[in-house]
């Protein structure tokens, strides 16, 4: 079967952004059920994809997005018109994305490290908002969300396991 036949269905997108996510944070030396957990549900009955415990009491929220149908639009468009509103739309999902970790409190500086992390699992998807739009990773992280792929979030995952020991 073709991968883009697979990743038509969303549930199968975010399954495959969580199993990639999971293996970054098992190659940052981290272990499922002592340094993170799948889909806990925080005491506001939002449930981010993982929550990774730090040394401290503090929690790291993360949250996986694969937004393939807005990308696949923009890469098959014909006219340079329907490329820039397709990536209008990859834009704005994306936002949506991030106003969604904001309004879930993702980064509650009270209970967590202050950010939380927004996964997208493709780097060509993230490579083609961010290149349509430097300001959308400086916004994110206005709202206190990190933006990451898979080196970005190793990045940020080193830092935390390193500081635990």
């Amino acid at each position: 079967m073709e991968l883009h036949l697979t990743l038509a269905s969303h549930q199968a997108r975010g399954s495959w952004g969580e199993l990639l996510a999971q293996d970054v944070m098992r190659a940052a030396g981290m272990q499922e059920g002592i340094h993170f957990v799948r889909q806990h549900t925080l005491p506001t009955g939002s449930r981010p994809d993982f929550t990774c415990f730090l040394a401290d009491g503090r929690a790291l929220h993360l949250d996986c997005k694969f937004p393939v149908s807005d990308y696949r639009l923009m890469e098959q468009a014909e006219t340079d018109e329907a490329r820039e509103s397709a990536r209008k739309q990859l834009l704005a999902t994306m936002k949506r994305h991030i106003a969604a970790l904001v309004d879930r409190g993702y980064g509650d500086p009270a209970t967590t490290v202050g950010v939380s992390v927004l996964f997208v699992s493709n780097p060509a998807v993230l490579s083609a908002v961010a290149d349509g739009n430097p300001d959308l990773i400086r916004h994110a992280l206005s709202q206190h969300v990190v933006v990451a792929d898979a080196q970005t979030l190793m990045t940020v995952l080193l830092h935390w396991v390193l500081r635990r020991r």
